[in-house]
């Protein structure tokens, strides 16, 4: 139920309900759910006599009863084939969905696609109506109005599907304007396409394309969930303030090179395999011009043995580059950062590394291990070209409409 104001505008009221805003964001951006996998419905229109039930639940029988929360539905005859298919987009993945209606039943269609004058009428005719009146049914048109879009965030074809049942004949069609104008067609055909325009008054047959690629029905297996991510940055950010225990100058000082700051605790398995990665390989990452910054977090809460947890496993591996202890306020900071870049509250986890630049840029950011070769090939993209770097951001090809953003100042 909506909880918006509606007569009462007190401060009592519109205080709550800005209040309700602020914890349902709060819900989205810590990544809840409504309720999640809901499966789609589909209702039956029996036709029933008064009294009795109308629709039947077909949700099952349909095989449109994914449980992929949907969203947004959007019909049309995509493979003009008569019967309307579904685009629909939901709110997990597969994020969009084409279903096509691949019904074994002989019912017959019109279709009809208006242009208005652009006079009266706008070009796309919308708030038009066309009734279809069948021959022997006179008594019950068939009418169906043009919109620009009657459901949550998505709008249908443009062309006015009819279905037509078994009915073999149309009596007559009227168009009826948005300026108010109604126009009488008659010898129209059963299924077929028309398209009806308004400045000639003409009603033309229309025929689907023939050089048309058909879109191939898939296997929809869901990908296997995973802690481990890799995100190119399509524009660096400058890496805050980071104030490690025991140190009086920030941890950026000490950057002066390309640099891996890597986030780690000692009771992290993935983390320690991570740093003797490191260790093991450090002629390679040094040829290569990068530096590491290991920064533990075992004692944020000042616990001795803690600290010589993470000792002992640095002198273990052998570890060779430079480490620190990090504070509150450092992880405070990073996750900020991170926070502001994903649009996601989510506790700073690890192991966690931030691949920077020798001005202290962040170009890369790994939540997870990730490999040596991995950081390899990312440390060409720190001077790479912009619109190189945006395009290696996006896991899609495609082509750009705005510029590539530059580097945070």
């Amino acid at each position: 139920m909506s909880q918006s104001p509606i007569d009462d505008f007190n401060e009592r009221t519109t205080v709550r309900y800005r209040q309700g805003w602020k914890a349902l964001n709060r819900l989205l951006h810590e990544d809840r759910s409504f309720s999640g996998h809901e499966r789609n419905c589909v209702f039956l229109n029996l036709q029933g006599d008064e009294g009795s039930e109308r629709f039947a639940d077909i949700s099952a029988a349909s095989g449109f009863d994914f449980p992929d929360d949907a969203r947004s539905i959007a019909l049309c005859d995509w493979d003009f084939d008569g019967d309307l298919d579904f685009w629909v987009t939901n709110r997990t993945a597969p994020r969009i969905r084409l279903l096509r209606n691949n019904s074994p039943g002989k019912n017959h269609y019109l279709a009809i696609l208006l242009q208005g004058d652009g006079n009266v009428t706008n070009r796309d005719a919308v708030g038009a109506r066309v009734e279809v009146i069948l021959e022997g049914d006179q008594s019950r048109p068939l009418v169906k109005t043009l919109s620009a879009g009657d459901a949550f965030l998505s709008q249908s074809s443009a062309w006015l599907h009819f279905g037509l049942g078994e009915s073999q004949r149309i009596r007559e069609m009227r168009v009826h304007w948005p300026g108010g104008q109604t126009v009488t067609y008659e010898d129209i055909s059963i299924d077929s396409h028309y398209v009806v325009d308004q400045q000639s008054g003409q009603v033309l047959p229309w025929s689907t394309p023939t050089a048309r690629k058909p879109l191939l029905a898939a296997a929809q297996e869901p990908l296997p969930t995973s802690d481990v991510a890799r995100t190119v940055l399509p524009a660096p950010q400058l890496l805050p303030t980071l104030r490690a225990a025991g140190r009086d100058t920030p941890l950026n000082d000490l950057i002066t090179q390309p640099t891996i700051v890597s986030i780690w605790s000692s009771t992290c398995s993935s983390c320690v395999q991570e740093l003797h990665e490191y260790a093991q390989q450090a002629d390679r990452l040094r040829d290569a011009g990068l530096d590491v910054i290991a920064i533990n977090l075992d004692n944020l809460d000042d616990s001795e043995s803690d600290s010589q947890a993470a000792a002992d496993i640095l002198t273990s591996i052998k570890f060779p580059f430079k480490t620190a202890a990090g504070t509150i306020e450092l992880v405070r900071s990073l996750d900020i950062l991170k926070r502001a870049i994903f649009d996601r509250w989510q506790t700073l986890a690890v192991p966690t590394s931030f691949l920077v630049d020798e001005r202290g840029f962040v170009s890369c950011i790994y939540q997870g291990p990730v490999a040596i070769e991995q950081l390899l090939d990312d440390l060409k993209l720190l001077h790479a070209p912009l619109d190189q770097r945006r395009a290696s951001s996006s896991p899609f090809r495609g082509r750009w409409i705005t510029p590539p953003a530059s580097a945070d100042p």
